[in-house]
């Protein structure tokens, strides 16, 4: 595993091991799964709000995105795979409730921001409090990696750029692979994710919609929902950073 931070925002180099634009898409809306070169992405919707999980493949080799479908609704689309890494997009309980048994079980590391042990053991701030299932109640985190700021993950071939944002919750990351972003619940579908529960901020989310207008990416895929492609979500973002700013 390497972890690099980069200098400046916008000086992380792109990706060419994974790109999306040269070949074959295979876009199911149903059964939401994107056929790459290399690399193929799979949509687990979960059971608490419909929190997507993504399986992100390639070879025998895949990364999780976010922990908040049961494990067994996971393994169908882990198979075999060896799975090397977690990443969350934020500390909101719909998005890590299943982590502990997640690391139980595939015994890998887990990346997120540093602001995320904020979340993790609260149940005022990963807003579990008002959950319809029971608050969650996390063990320590075992292999926790807390990043900070902009970079890139490289682990087991897998090279994950990184991203701080803000706005949703203080923990708020985003993260690209190839021509693919995953945003959290910065941006859901037409909508934004709210900024009223604990650690939300409005002027954070217009500066994270603004660092999302900026970043060059094909597919969106967001932290609930289906994915939208670029030109749609430009719009969207833009709509959105007009409004707030008012």
């Amino acid at each position: 595993m390497r972890v690099s931070k980069t200098p400046e925002e916008g000086s992380i180099p792109s990706t060419p091991a994974i790109k999306t634009s040269l070949v074959f898409f295979c876009f199911e809306k149903e059964n939401q799964v994107w056929y790459h070169i290399a690399m193929e992405i799979k949509r687990v919707e979960g059971d608490i709000l419909q929190s997507n999980v993504f399986v992100v493949s390639e070879g025998g080799k895949c990364i999780l995105i976010d922990a908040g479908a049961p494990i067994e609704r996971v393994m169908p689309y882990v198979d075999e795979k060896s799975v090397e890494a977690i990443f969350l997009t934020h500390g909101h309980y719909d998005h890590i409730y299943y982590l502990n048994k997640y690391v139980d079980k595939f015994r890998c590391e887990v990346y997120a921001s540093e602001k995320i042990t904020d979340y993790l053991y609260d149940k005022n701030h990963n807003a579990s409090y008002d959950c319809p299932y029971p608050p969650i109640e996390l063990e320590e985190i075992k292999f926790l990696q807390l990043l900070s700021g902009d970079g890139v993950v490289d682990i087991a071939g897998f090279k994950v750029e990184f991203f701080q944002l803000g706005g949703h919750s203080s923990s708020d990351m985003m993260f690209q692979l190839g021509d693919d972003l995953f945003v959290g619940d910065e941006v859901i579908g037409r909508d934004v994710g709210r900024t009223d529960l604990w650690g939300g901020d409005k002027q954070m989310m217009l500066a994270s919609l603004q660092k999302i207008l900026q970043k060059d990416y094909q597919i969106m895929h967001c932290g609930h929902g289906q994915y939208f492609d670029k030109k749609t979500q430009d719009k969207v973002v833009k709509l959105w950073h007009k409004f707030l700013s008012r």
